[in-house]
């Protein structure tokens, strides 16, 4: 993962299945953003429509390890996203200049 810093880029770190939730997440990204979905977020992945067409030209990644604690299969995904490790989040971290969590 490149190192670069985007400026008034915001990582967004979704952290719920809640519906209302995500709705606010993907209201307040913009072209720029970045999501990390984790923990109970990554149910997102295989539930069809949660992440579509309104986030088709934002990064999505997902941490490998919630992913596994929630029982998900990288093959089962039906969102093109990016499976990261805990240092993948350090770099995107760096690479943003506001992180906001939602819950």
């Amino acid at each position: 993962m490149t190192l670069e810093h985007s400026n008034g880029s915001c990582l967004h770190l979704l952290l719920s299945n809640d519906p209302e939730a995500l709705a606010q997440c993907k209201a307040a990204c913009k072209l720029e953003d970045t999501i990390v979905l984790a923990d109970r977020a990554t149910i997102c992945l295989i539930e069809p429509g949660l992440l579509n067409a309104d986030l088709s030209s934002t990064r999505i990644y997902c941490l490998k390890a919630d992913l596994q604690a929630q029982g998900l299969a990288e093959k089962n995904l039906v969102a093109d996203v990016t499976i990261i490790n805990d240092a993948d989040l350090i770099d995107l971290l760096y690479q943003h200049q506001h992180c906001l969590s939602w819950k």
